[in-house]
């Protein structure tokens, strides 16, 4: 019995707060309207542009004998070896001290290269 009451009150509560629910859902359909309807995109910016010049000033501070911990190219400077998106502590990105960017980009070309023919041929 004092189950049931306490859905009764739940239920009450729920219903009491759908106006504010149903607001909240609307200010953001109205919010992310534009992504939503195709006009915009969540753009973050291409990987080439983001990641390789992080991992270029990485390689240099470590190769010139410095720890990479702070990159002072971005804006008034931000971390480096803190930032999850550089990636200075994971393992196979230590093999960037030992290629150059050139080959690296060889190599993702090839391997999108690849993946393409597979899924098209798949696909066929």
């Amino acid at each position: 019995m004092a189950e049931n009451s306490l859905w009764l009150r739940t239920k009450r509560a729920v219903r009491e707060f759908d106006p504010v629910v149903g607001l909240l859902i609307g200010a953001l359909i109205l919010l992310y309207a534009p992504i939503l309807t195709g006009v915009q995109t969540l753009f973050w910016g291409l990987p080439i542009l983001q990641f390789f010049p992080w991992h270029e000033a990485a390689k240099q501070m470590a190769l010139s004998g410095f720890p990479p911990l702070w990159n002072p190219a971005l804006g008034m400077g931000a971390p480096l070896l803190a930032n999850a998106q550089s990636a200075v502590l994971y393992p196979p990105n230590w093999l960037l001290l030992f290629i150059p960017h050139s080959p690296q980009c060889c190599i993702l070309q090839t391997g999108s290269c690849f993946l393409s023919r597979s899924i098209t041929a798949r696909d066929c």
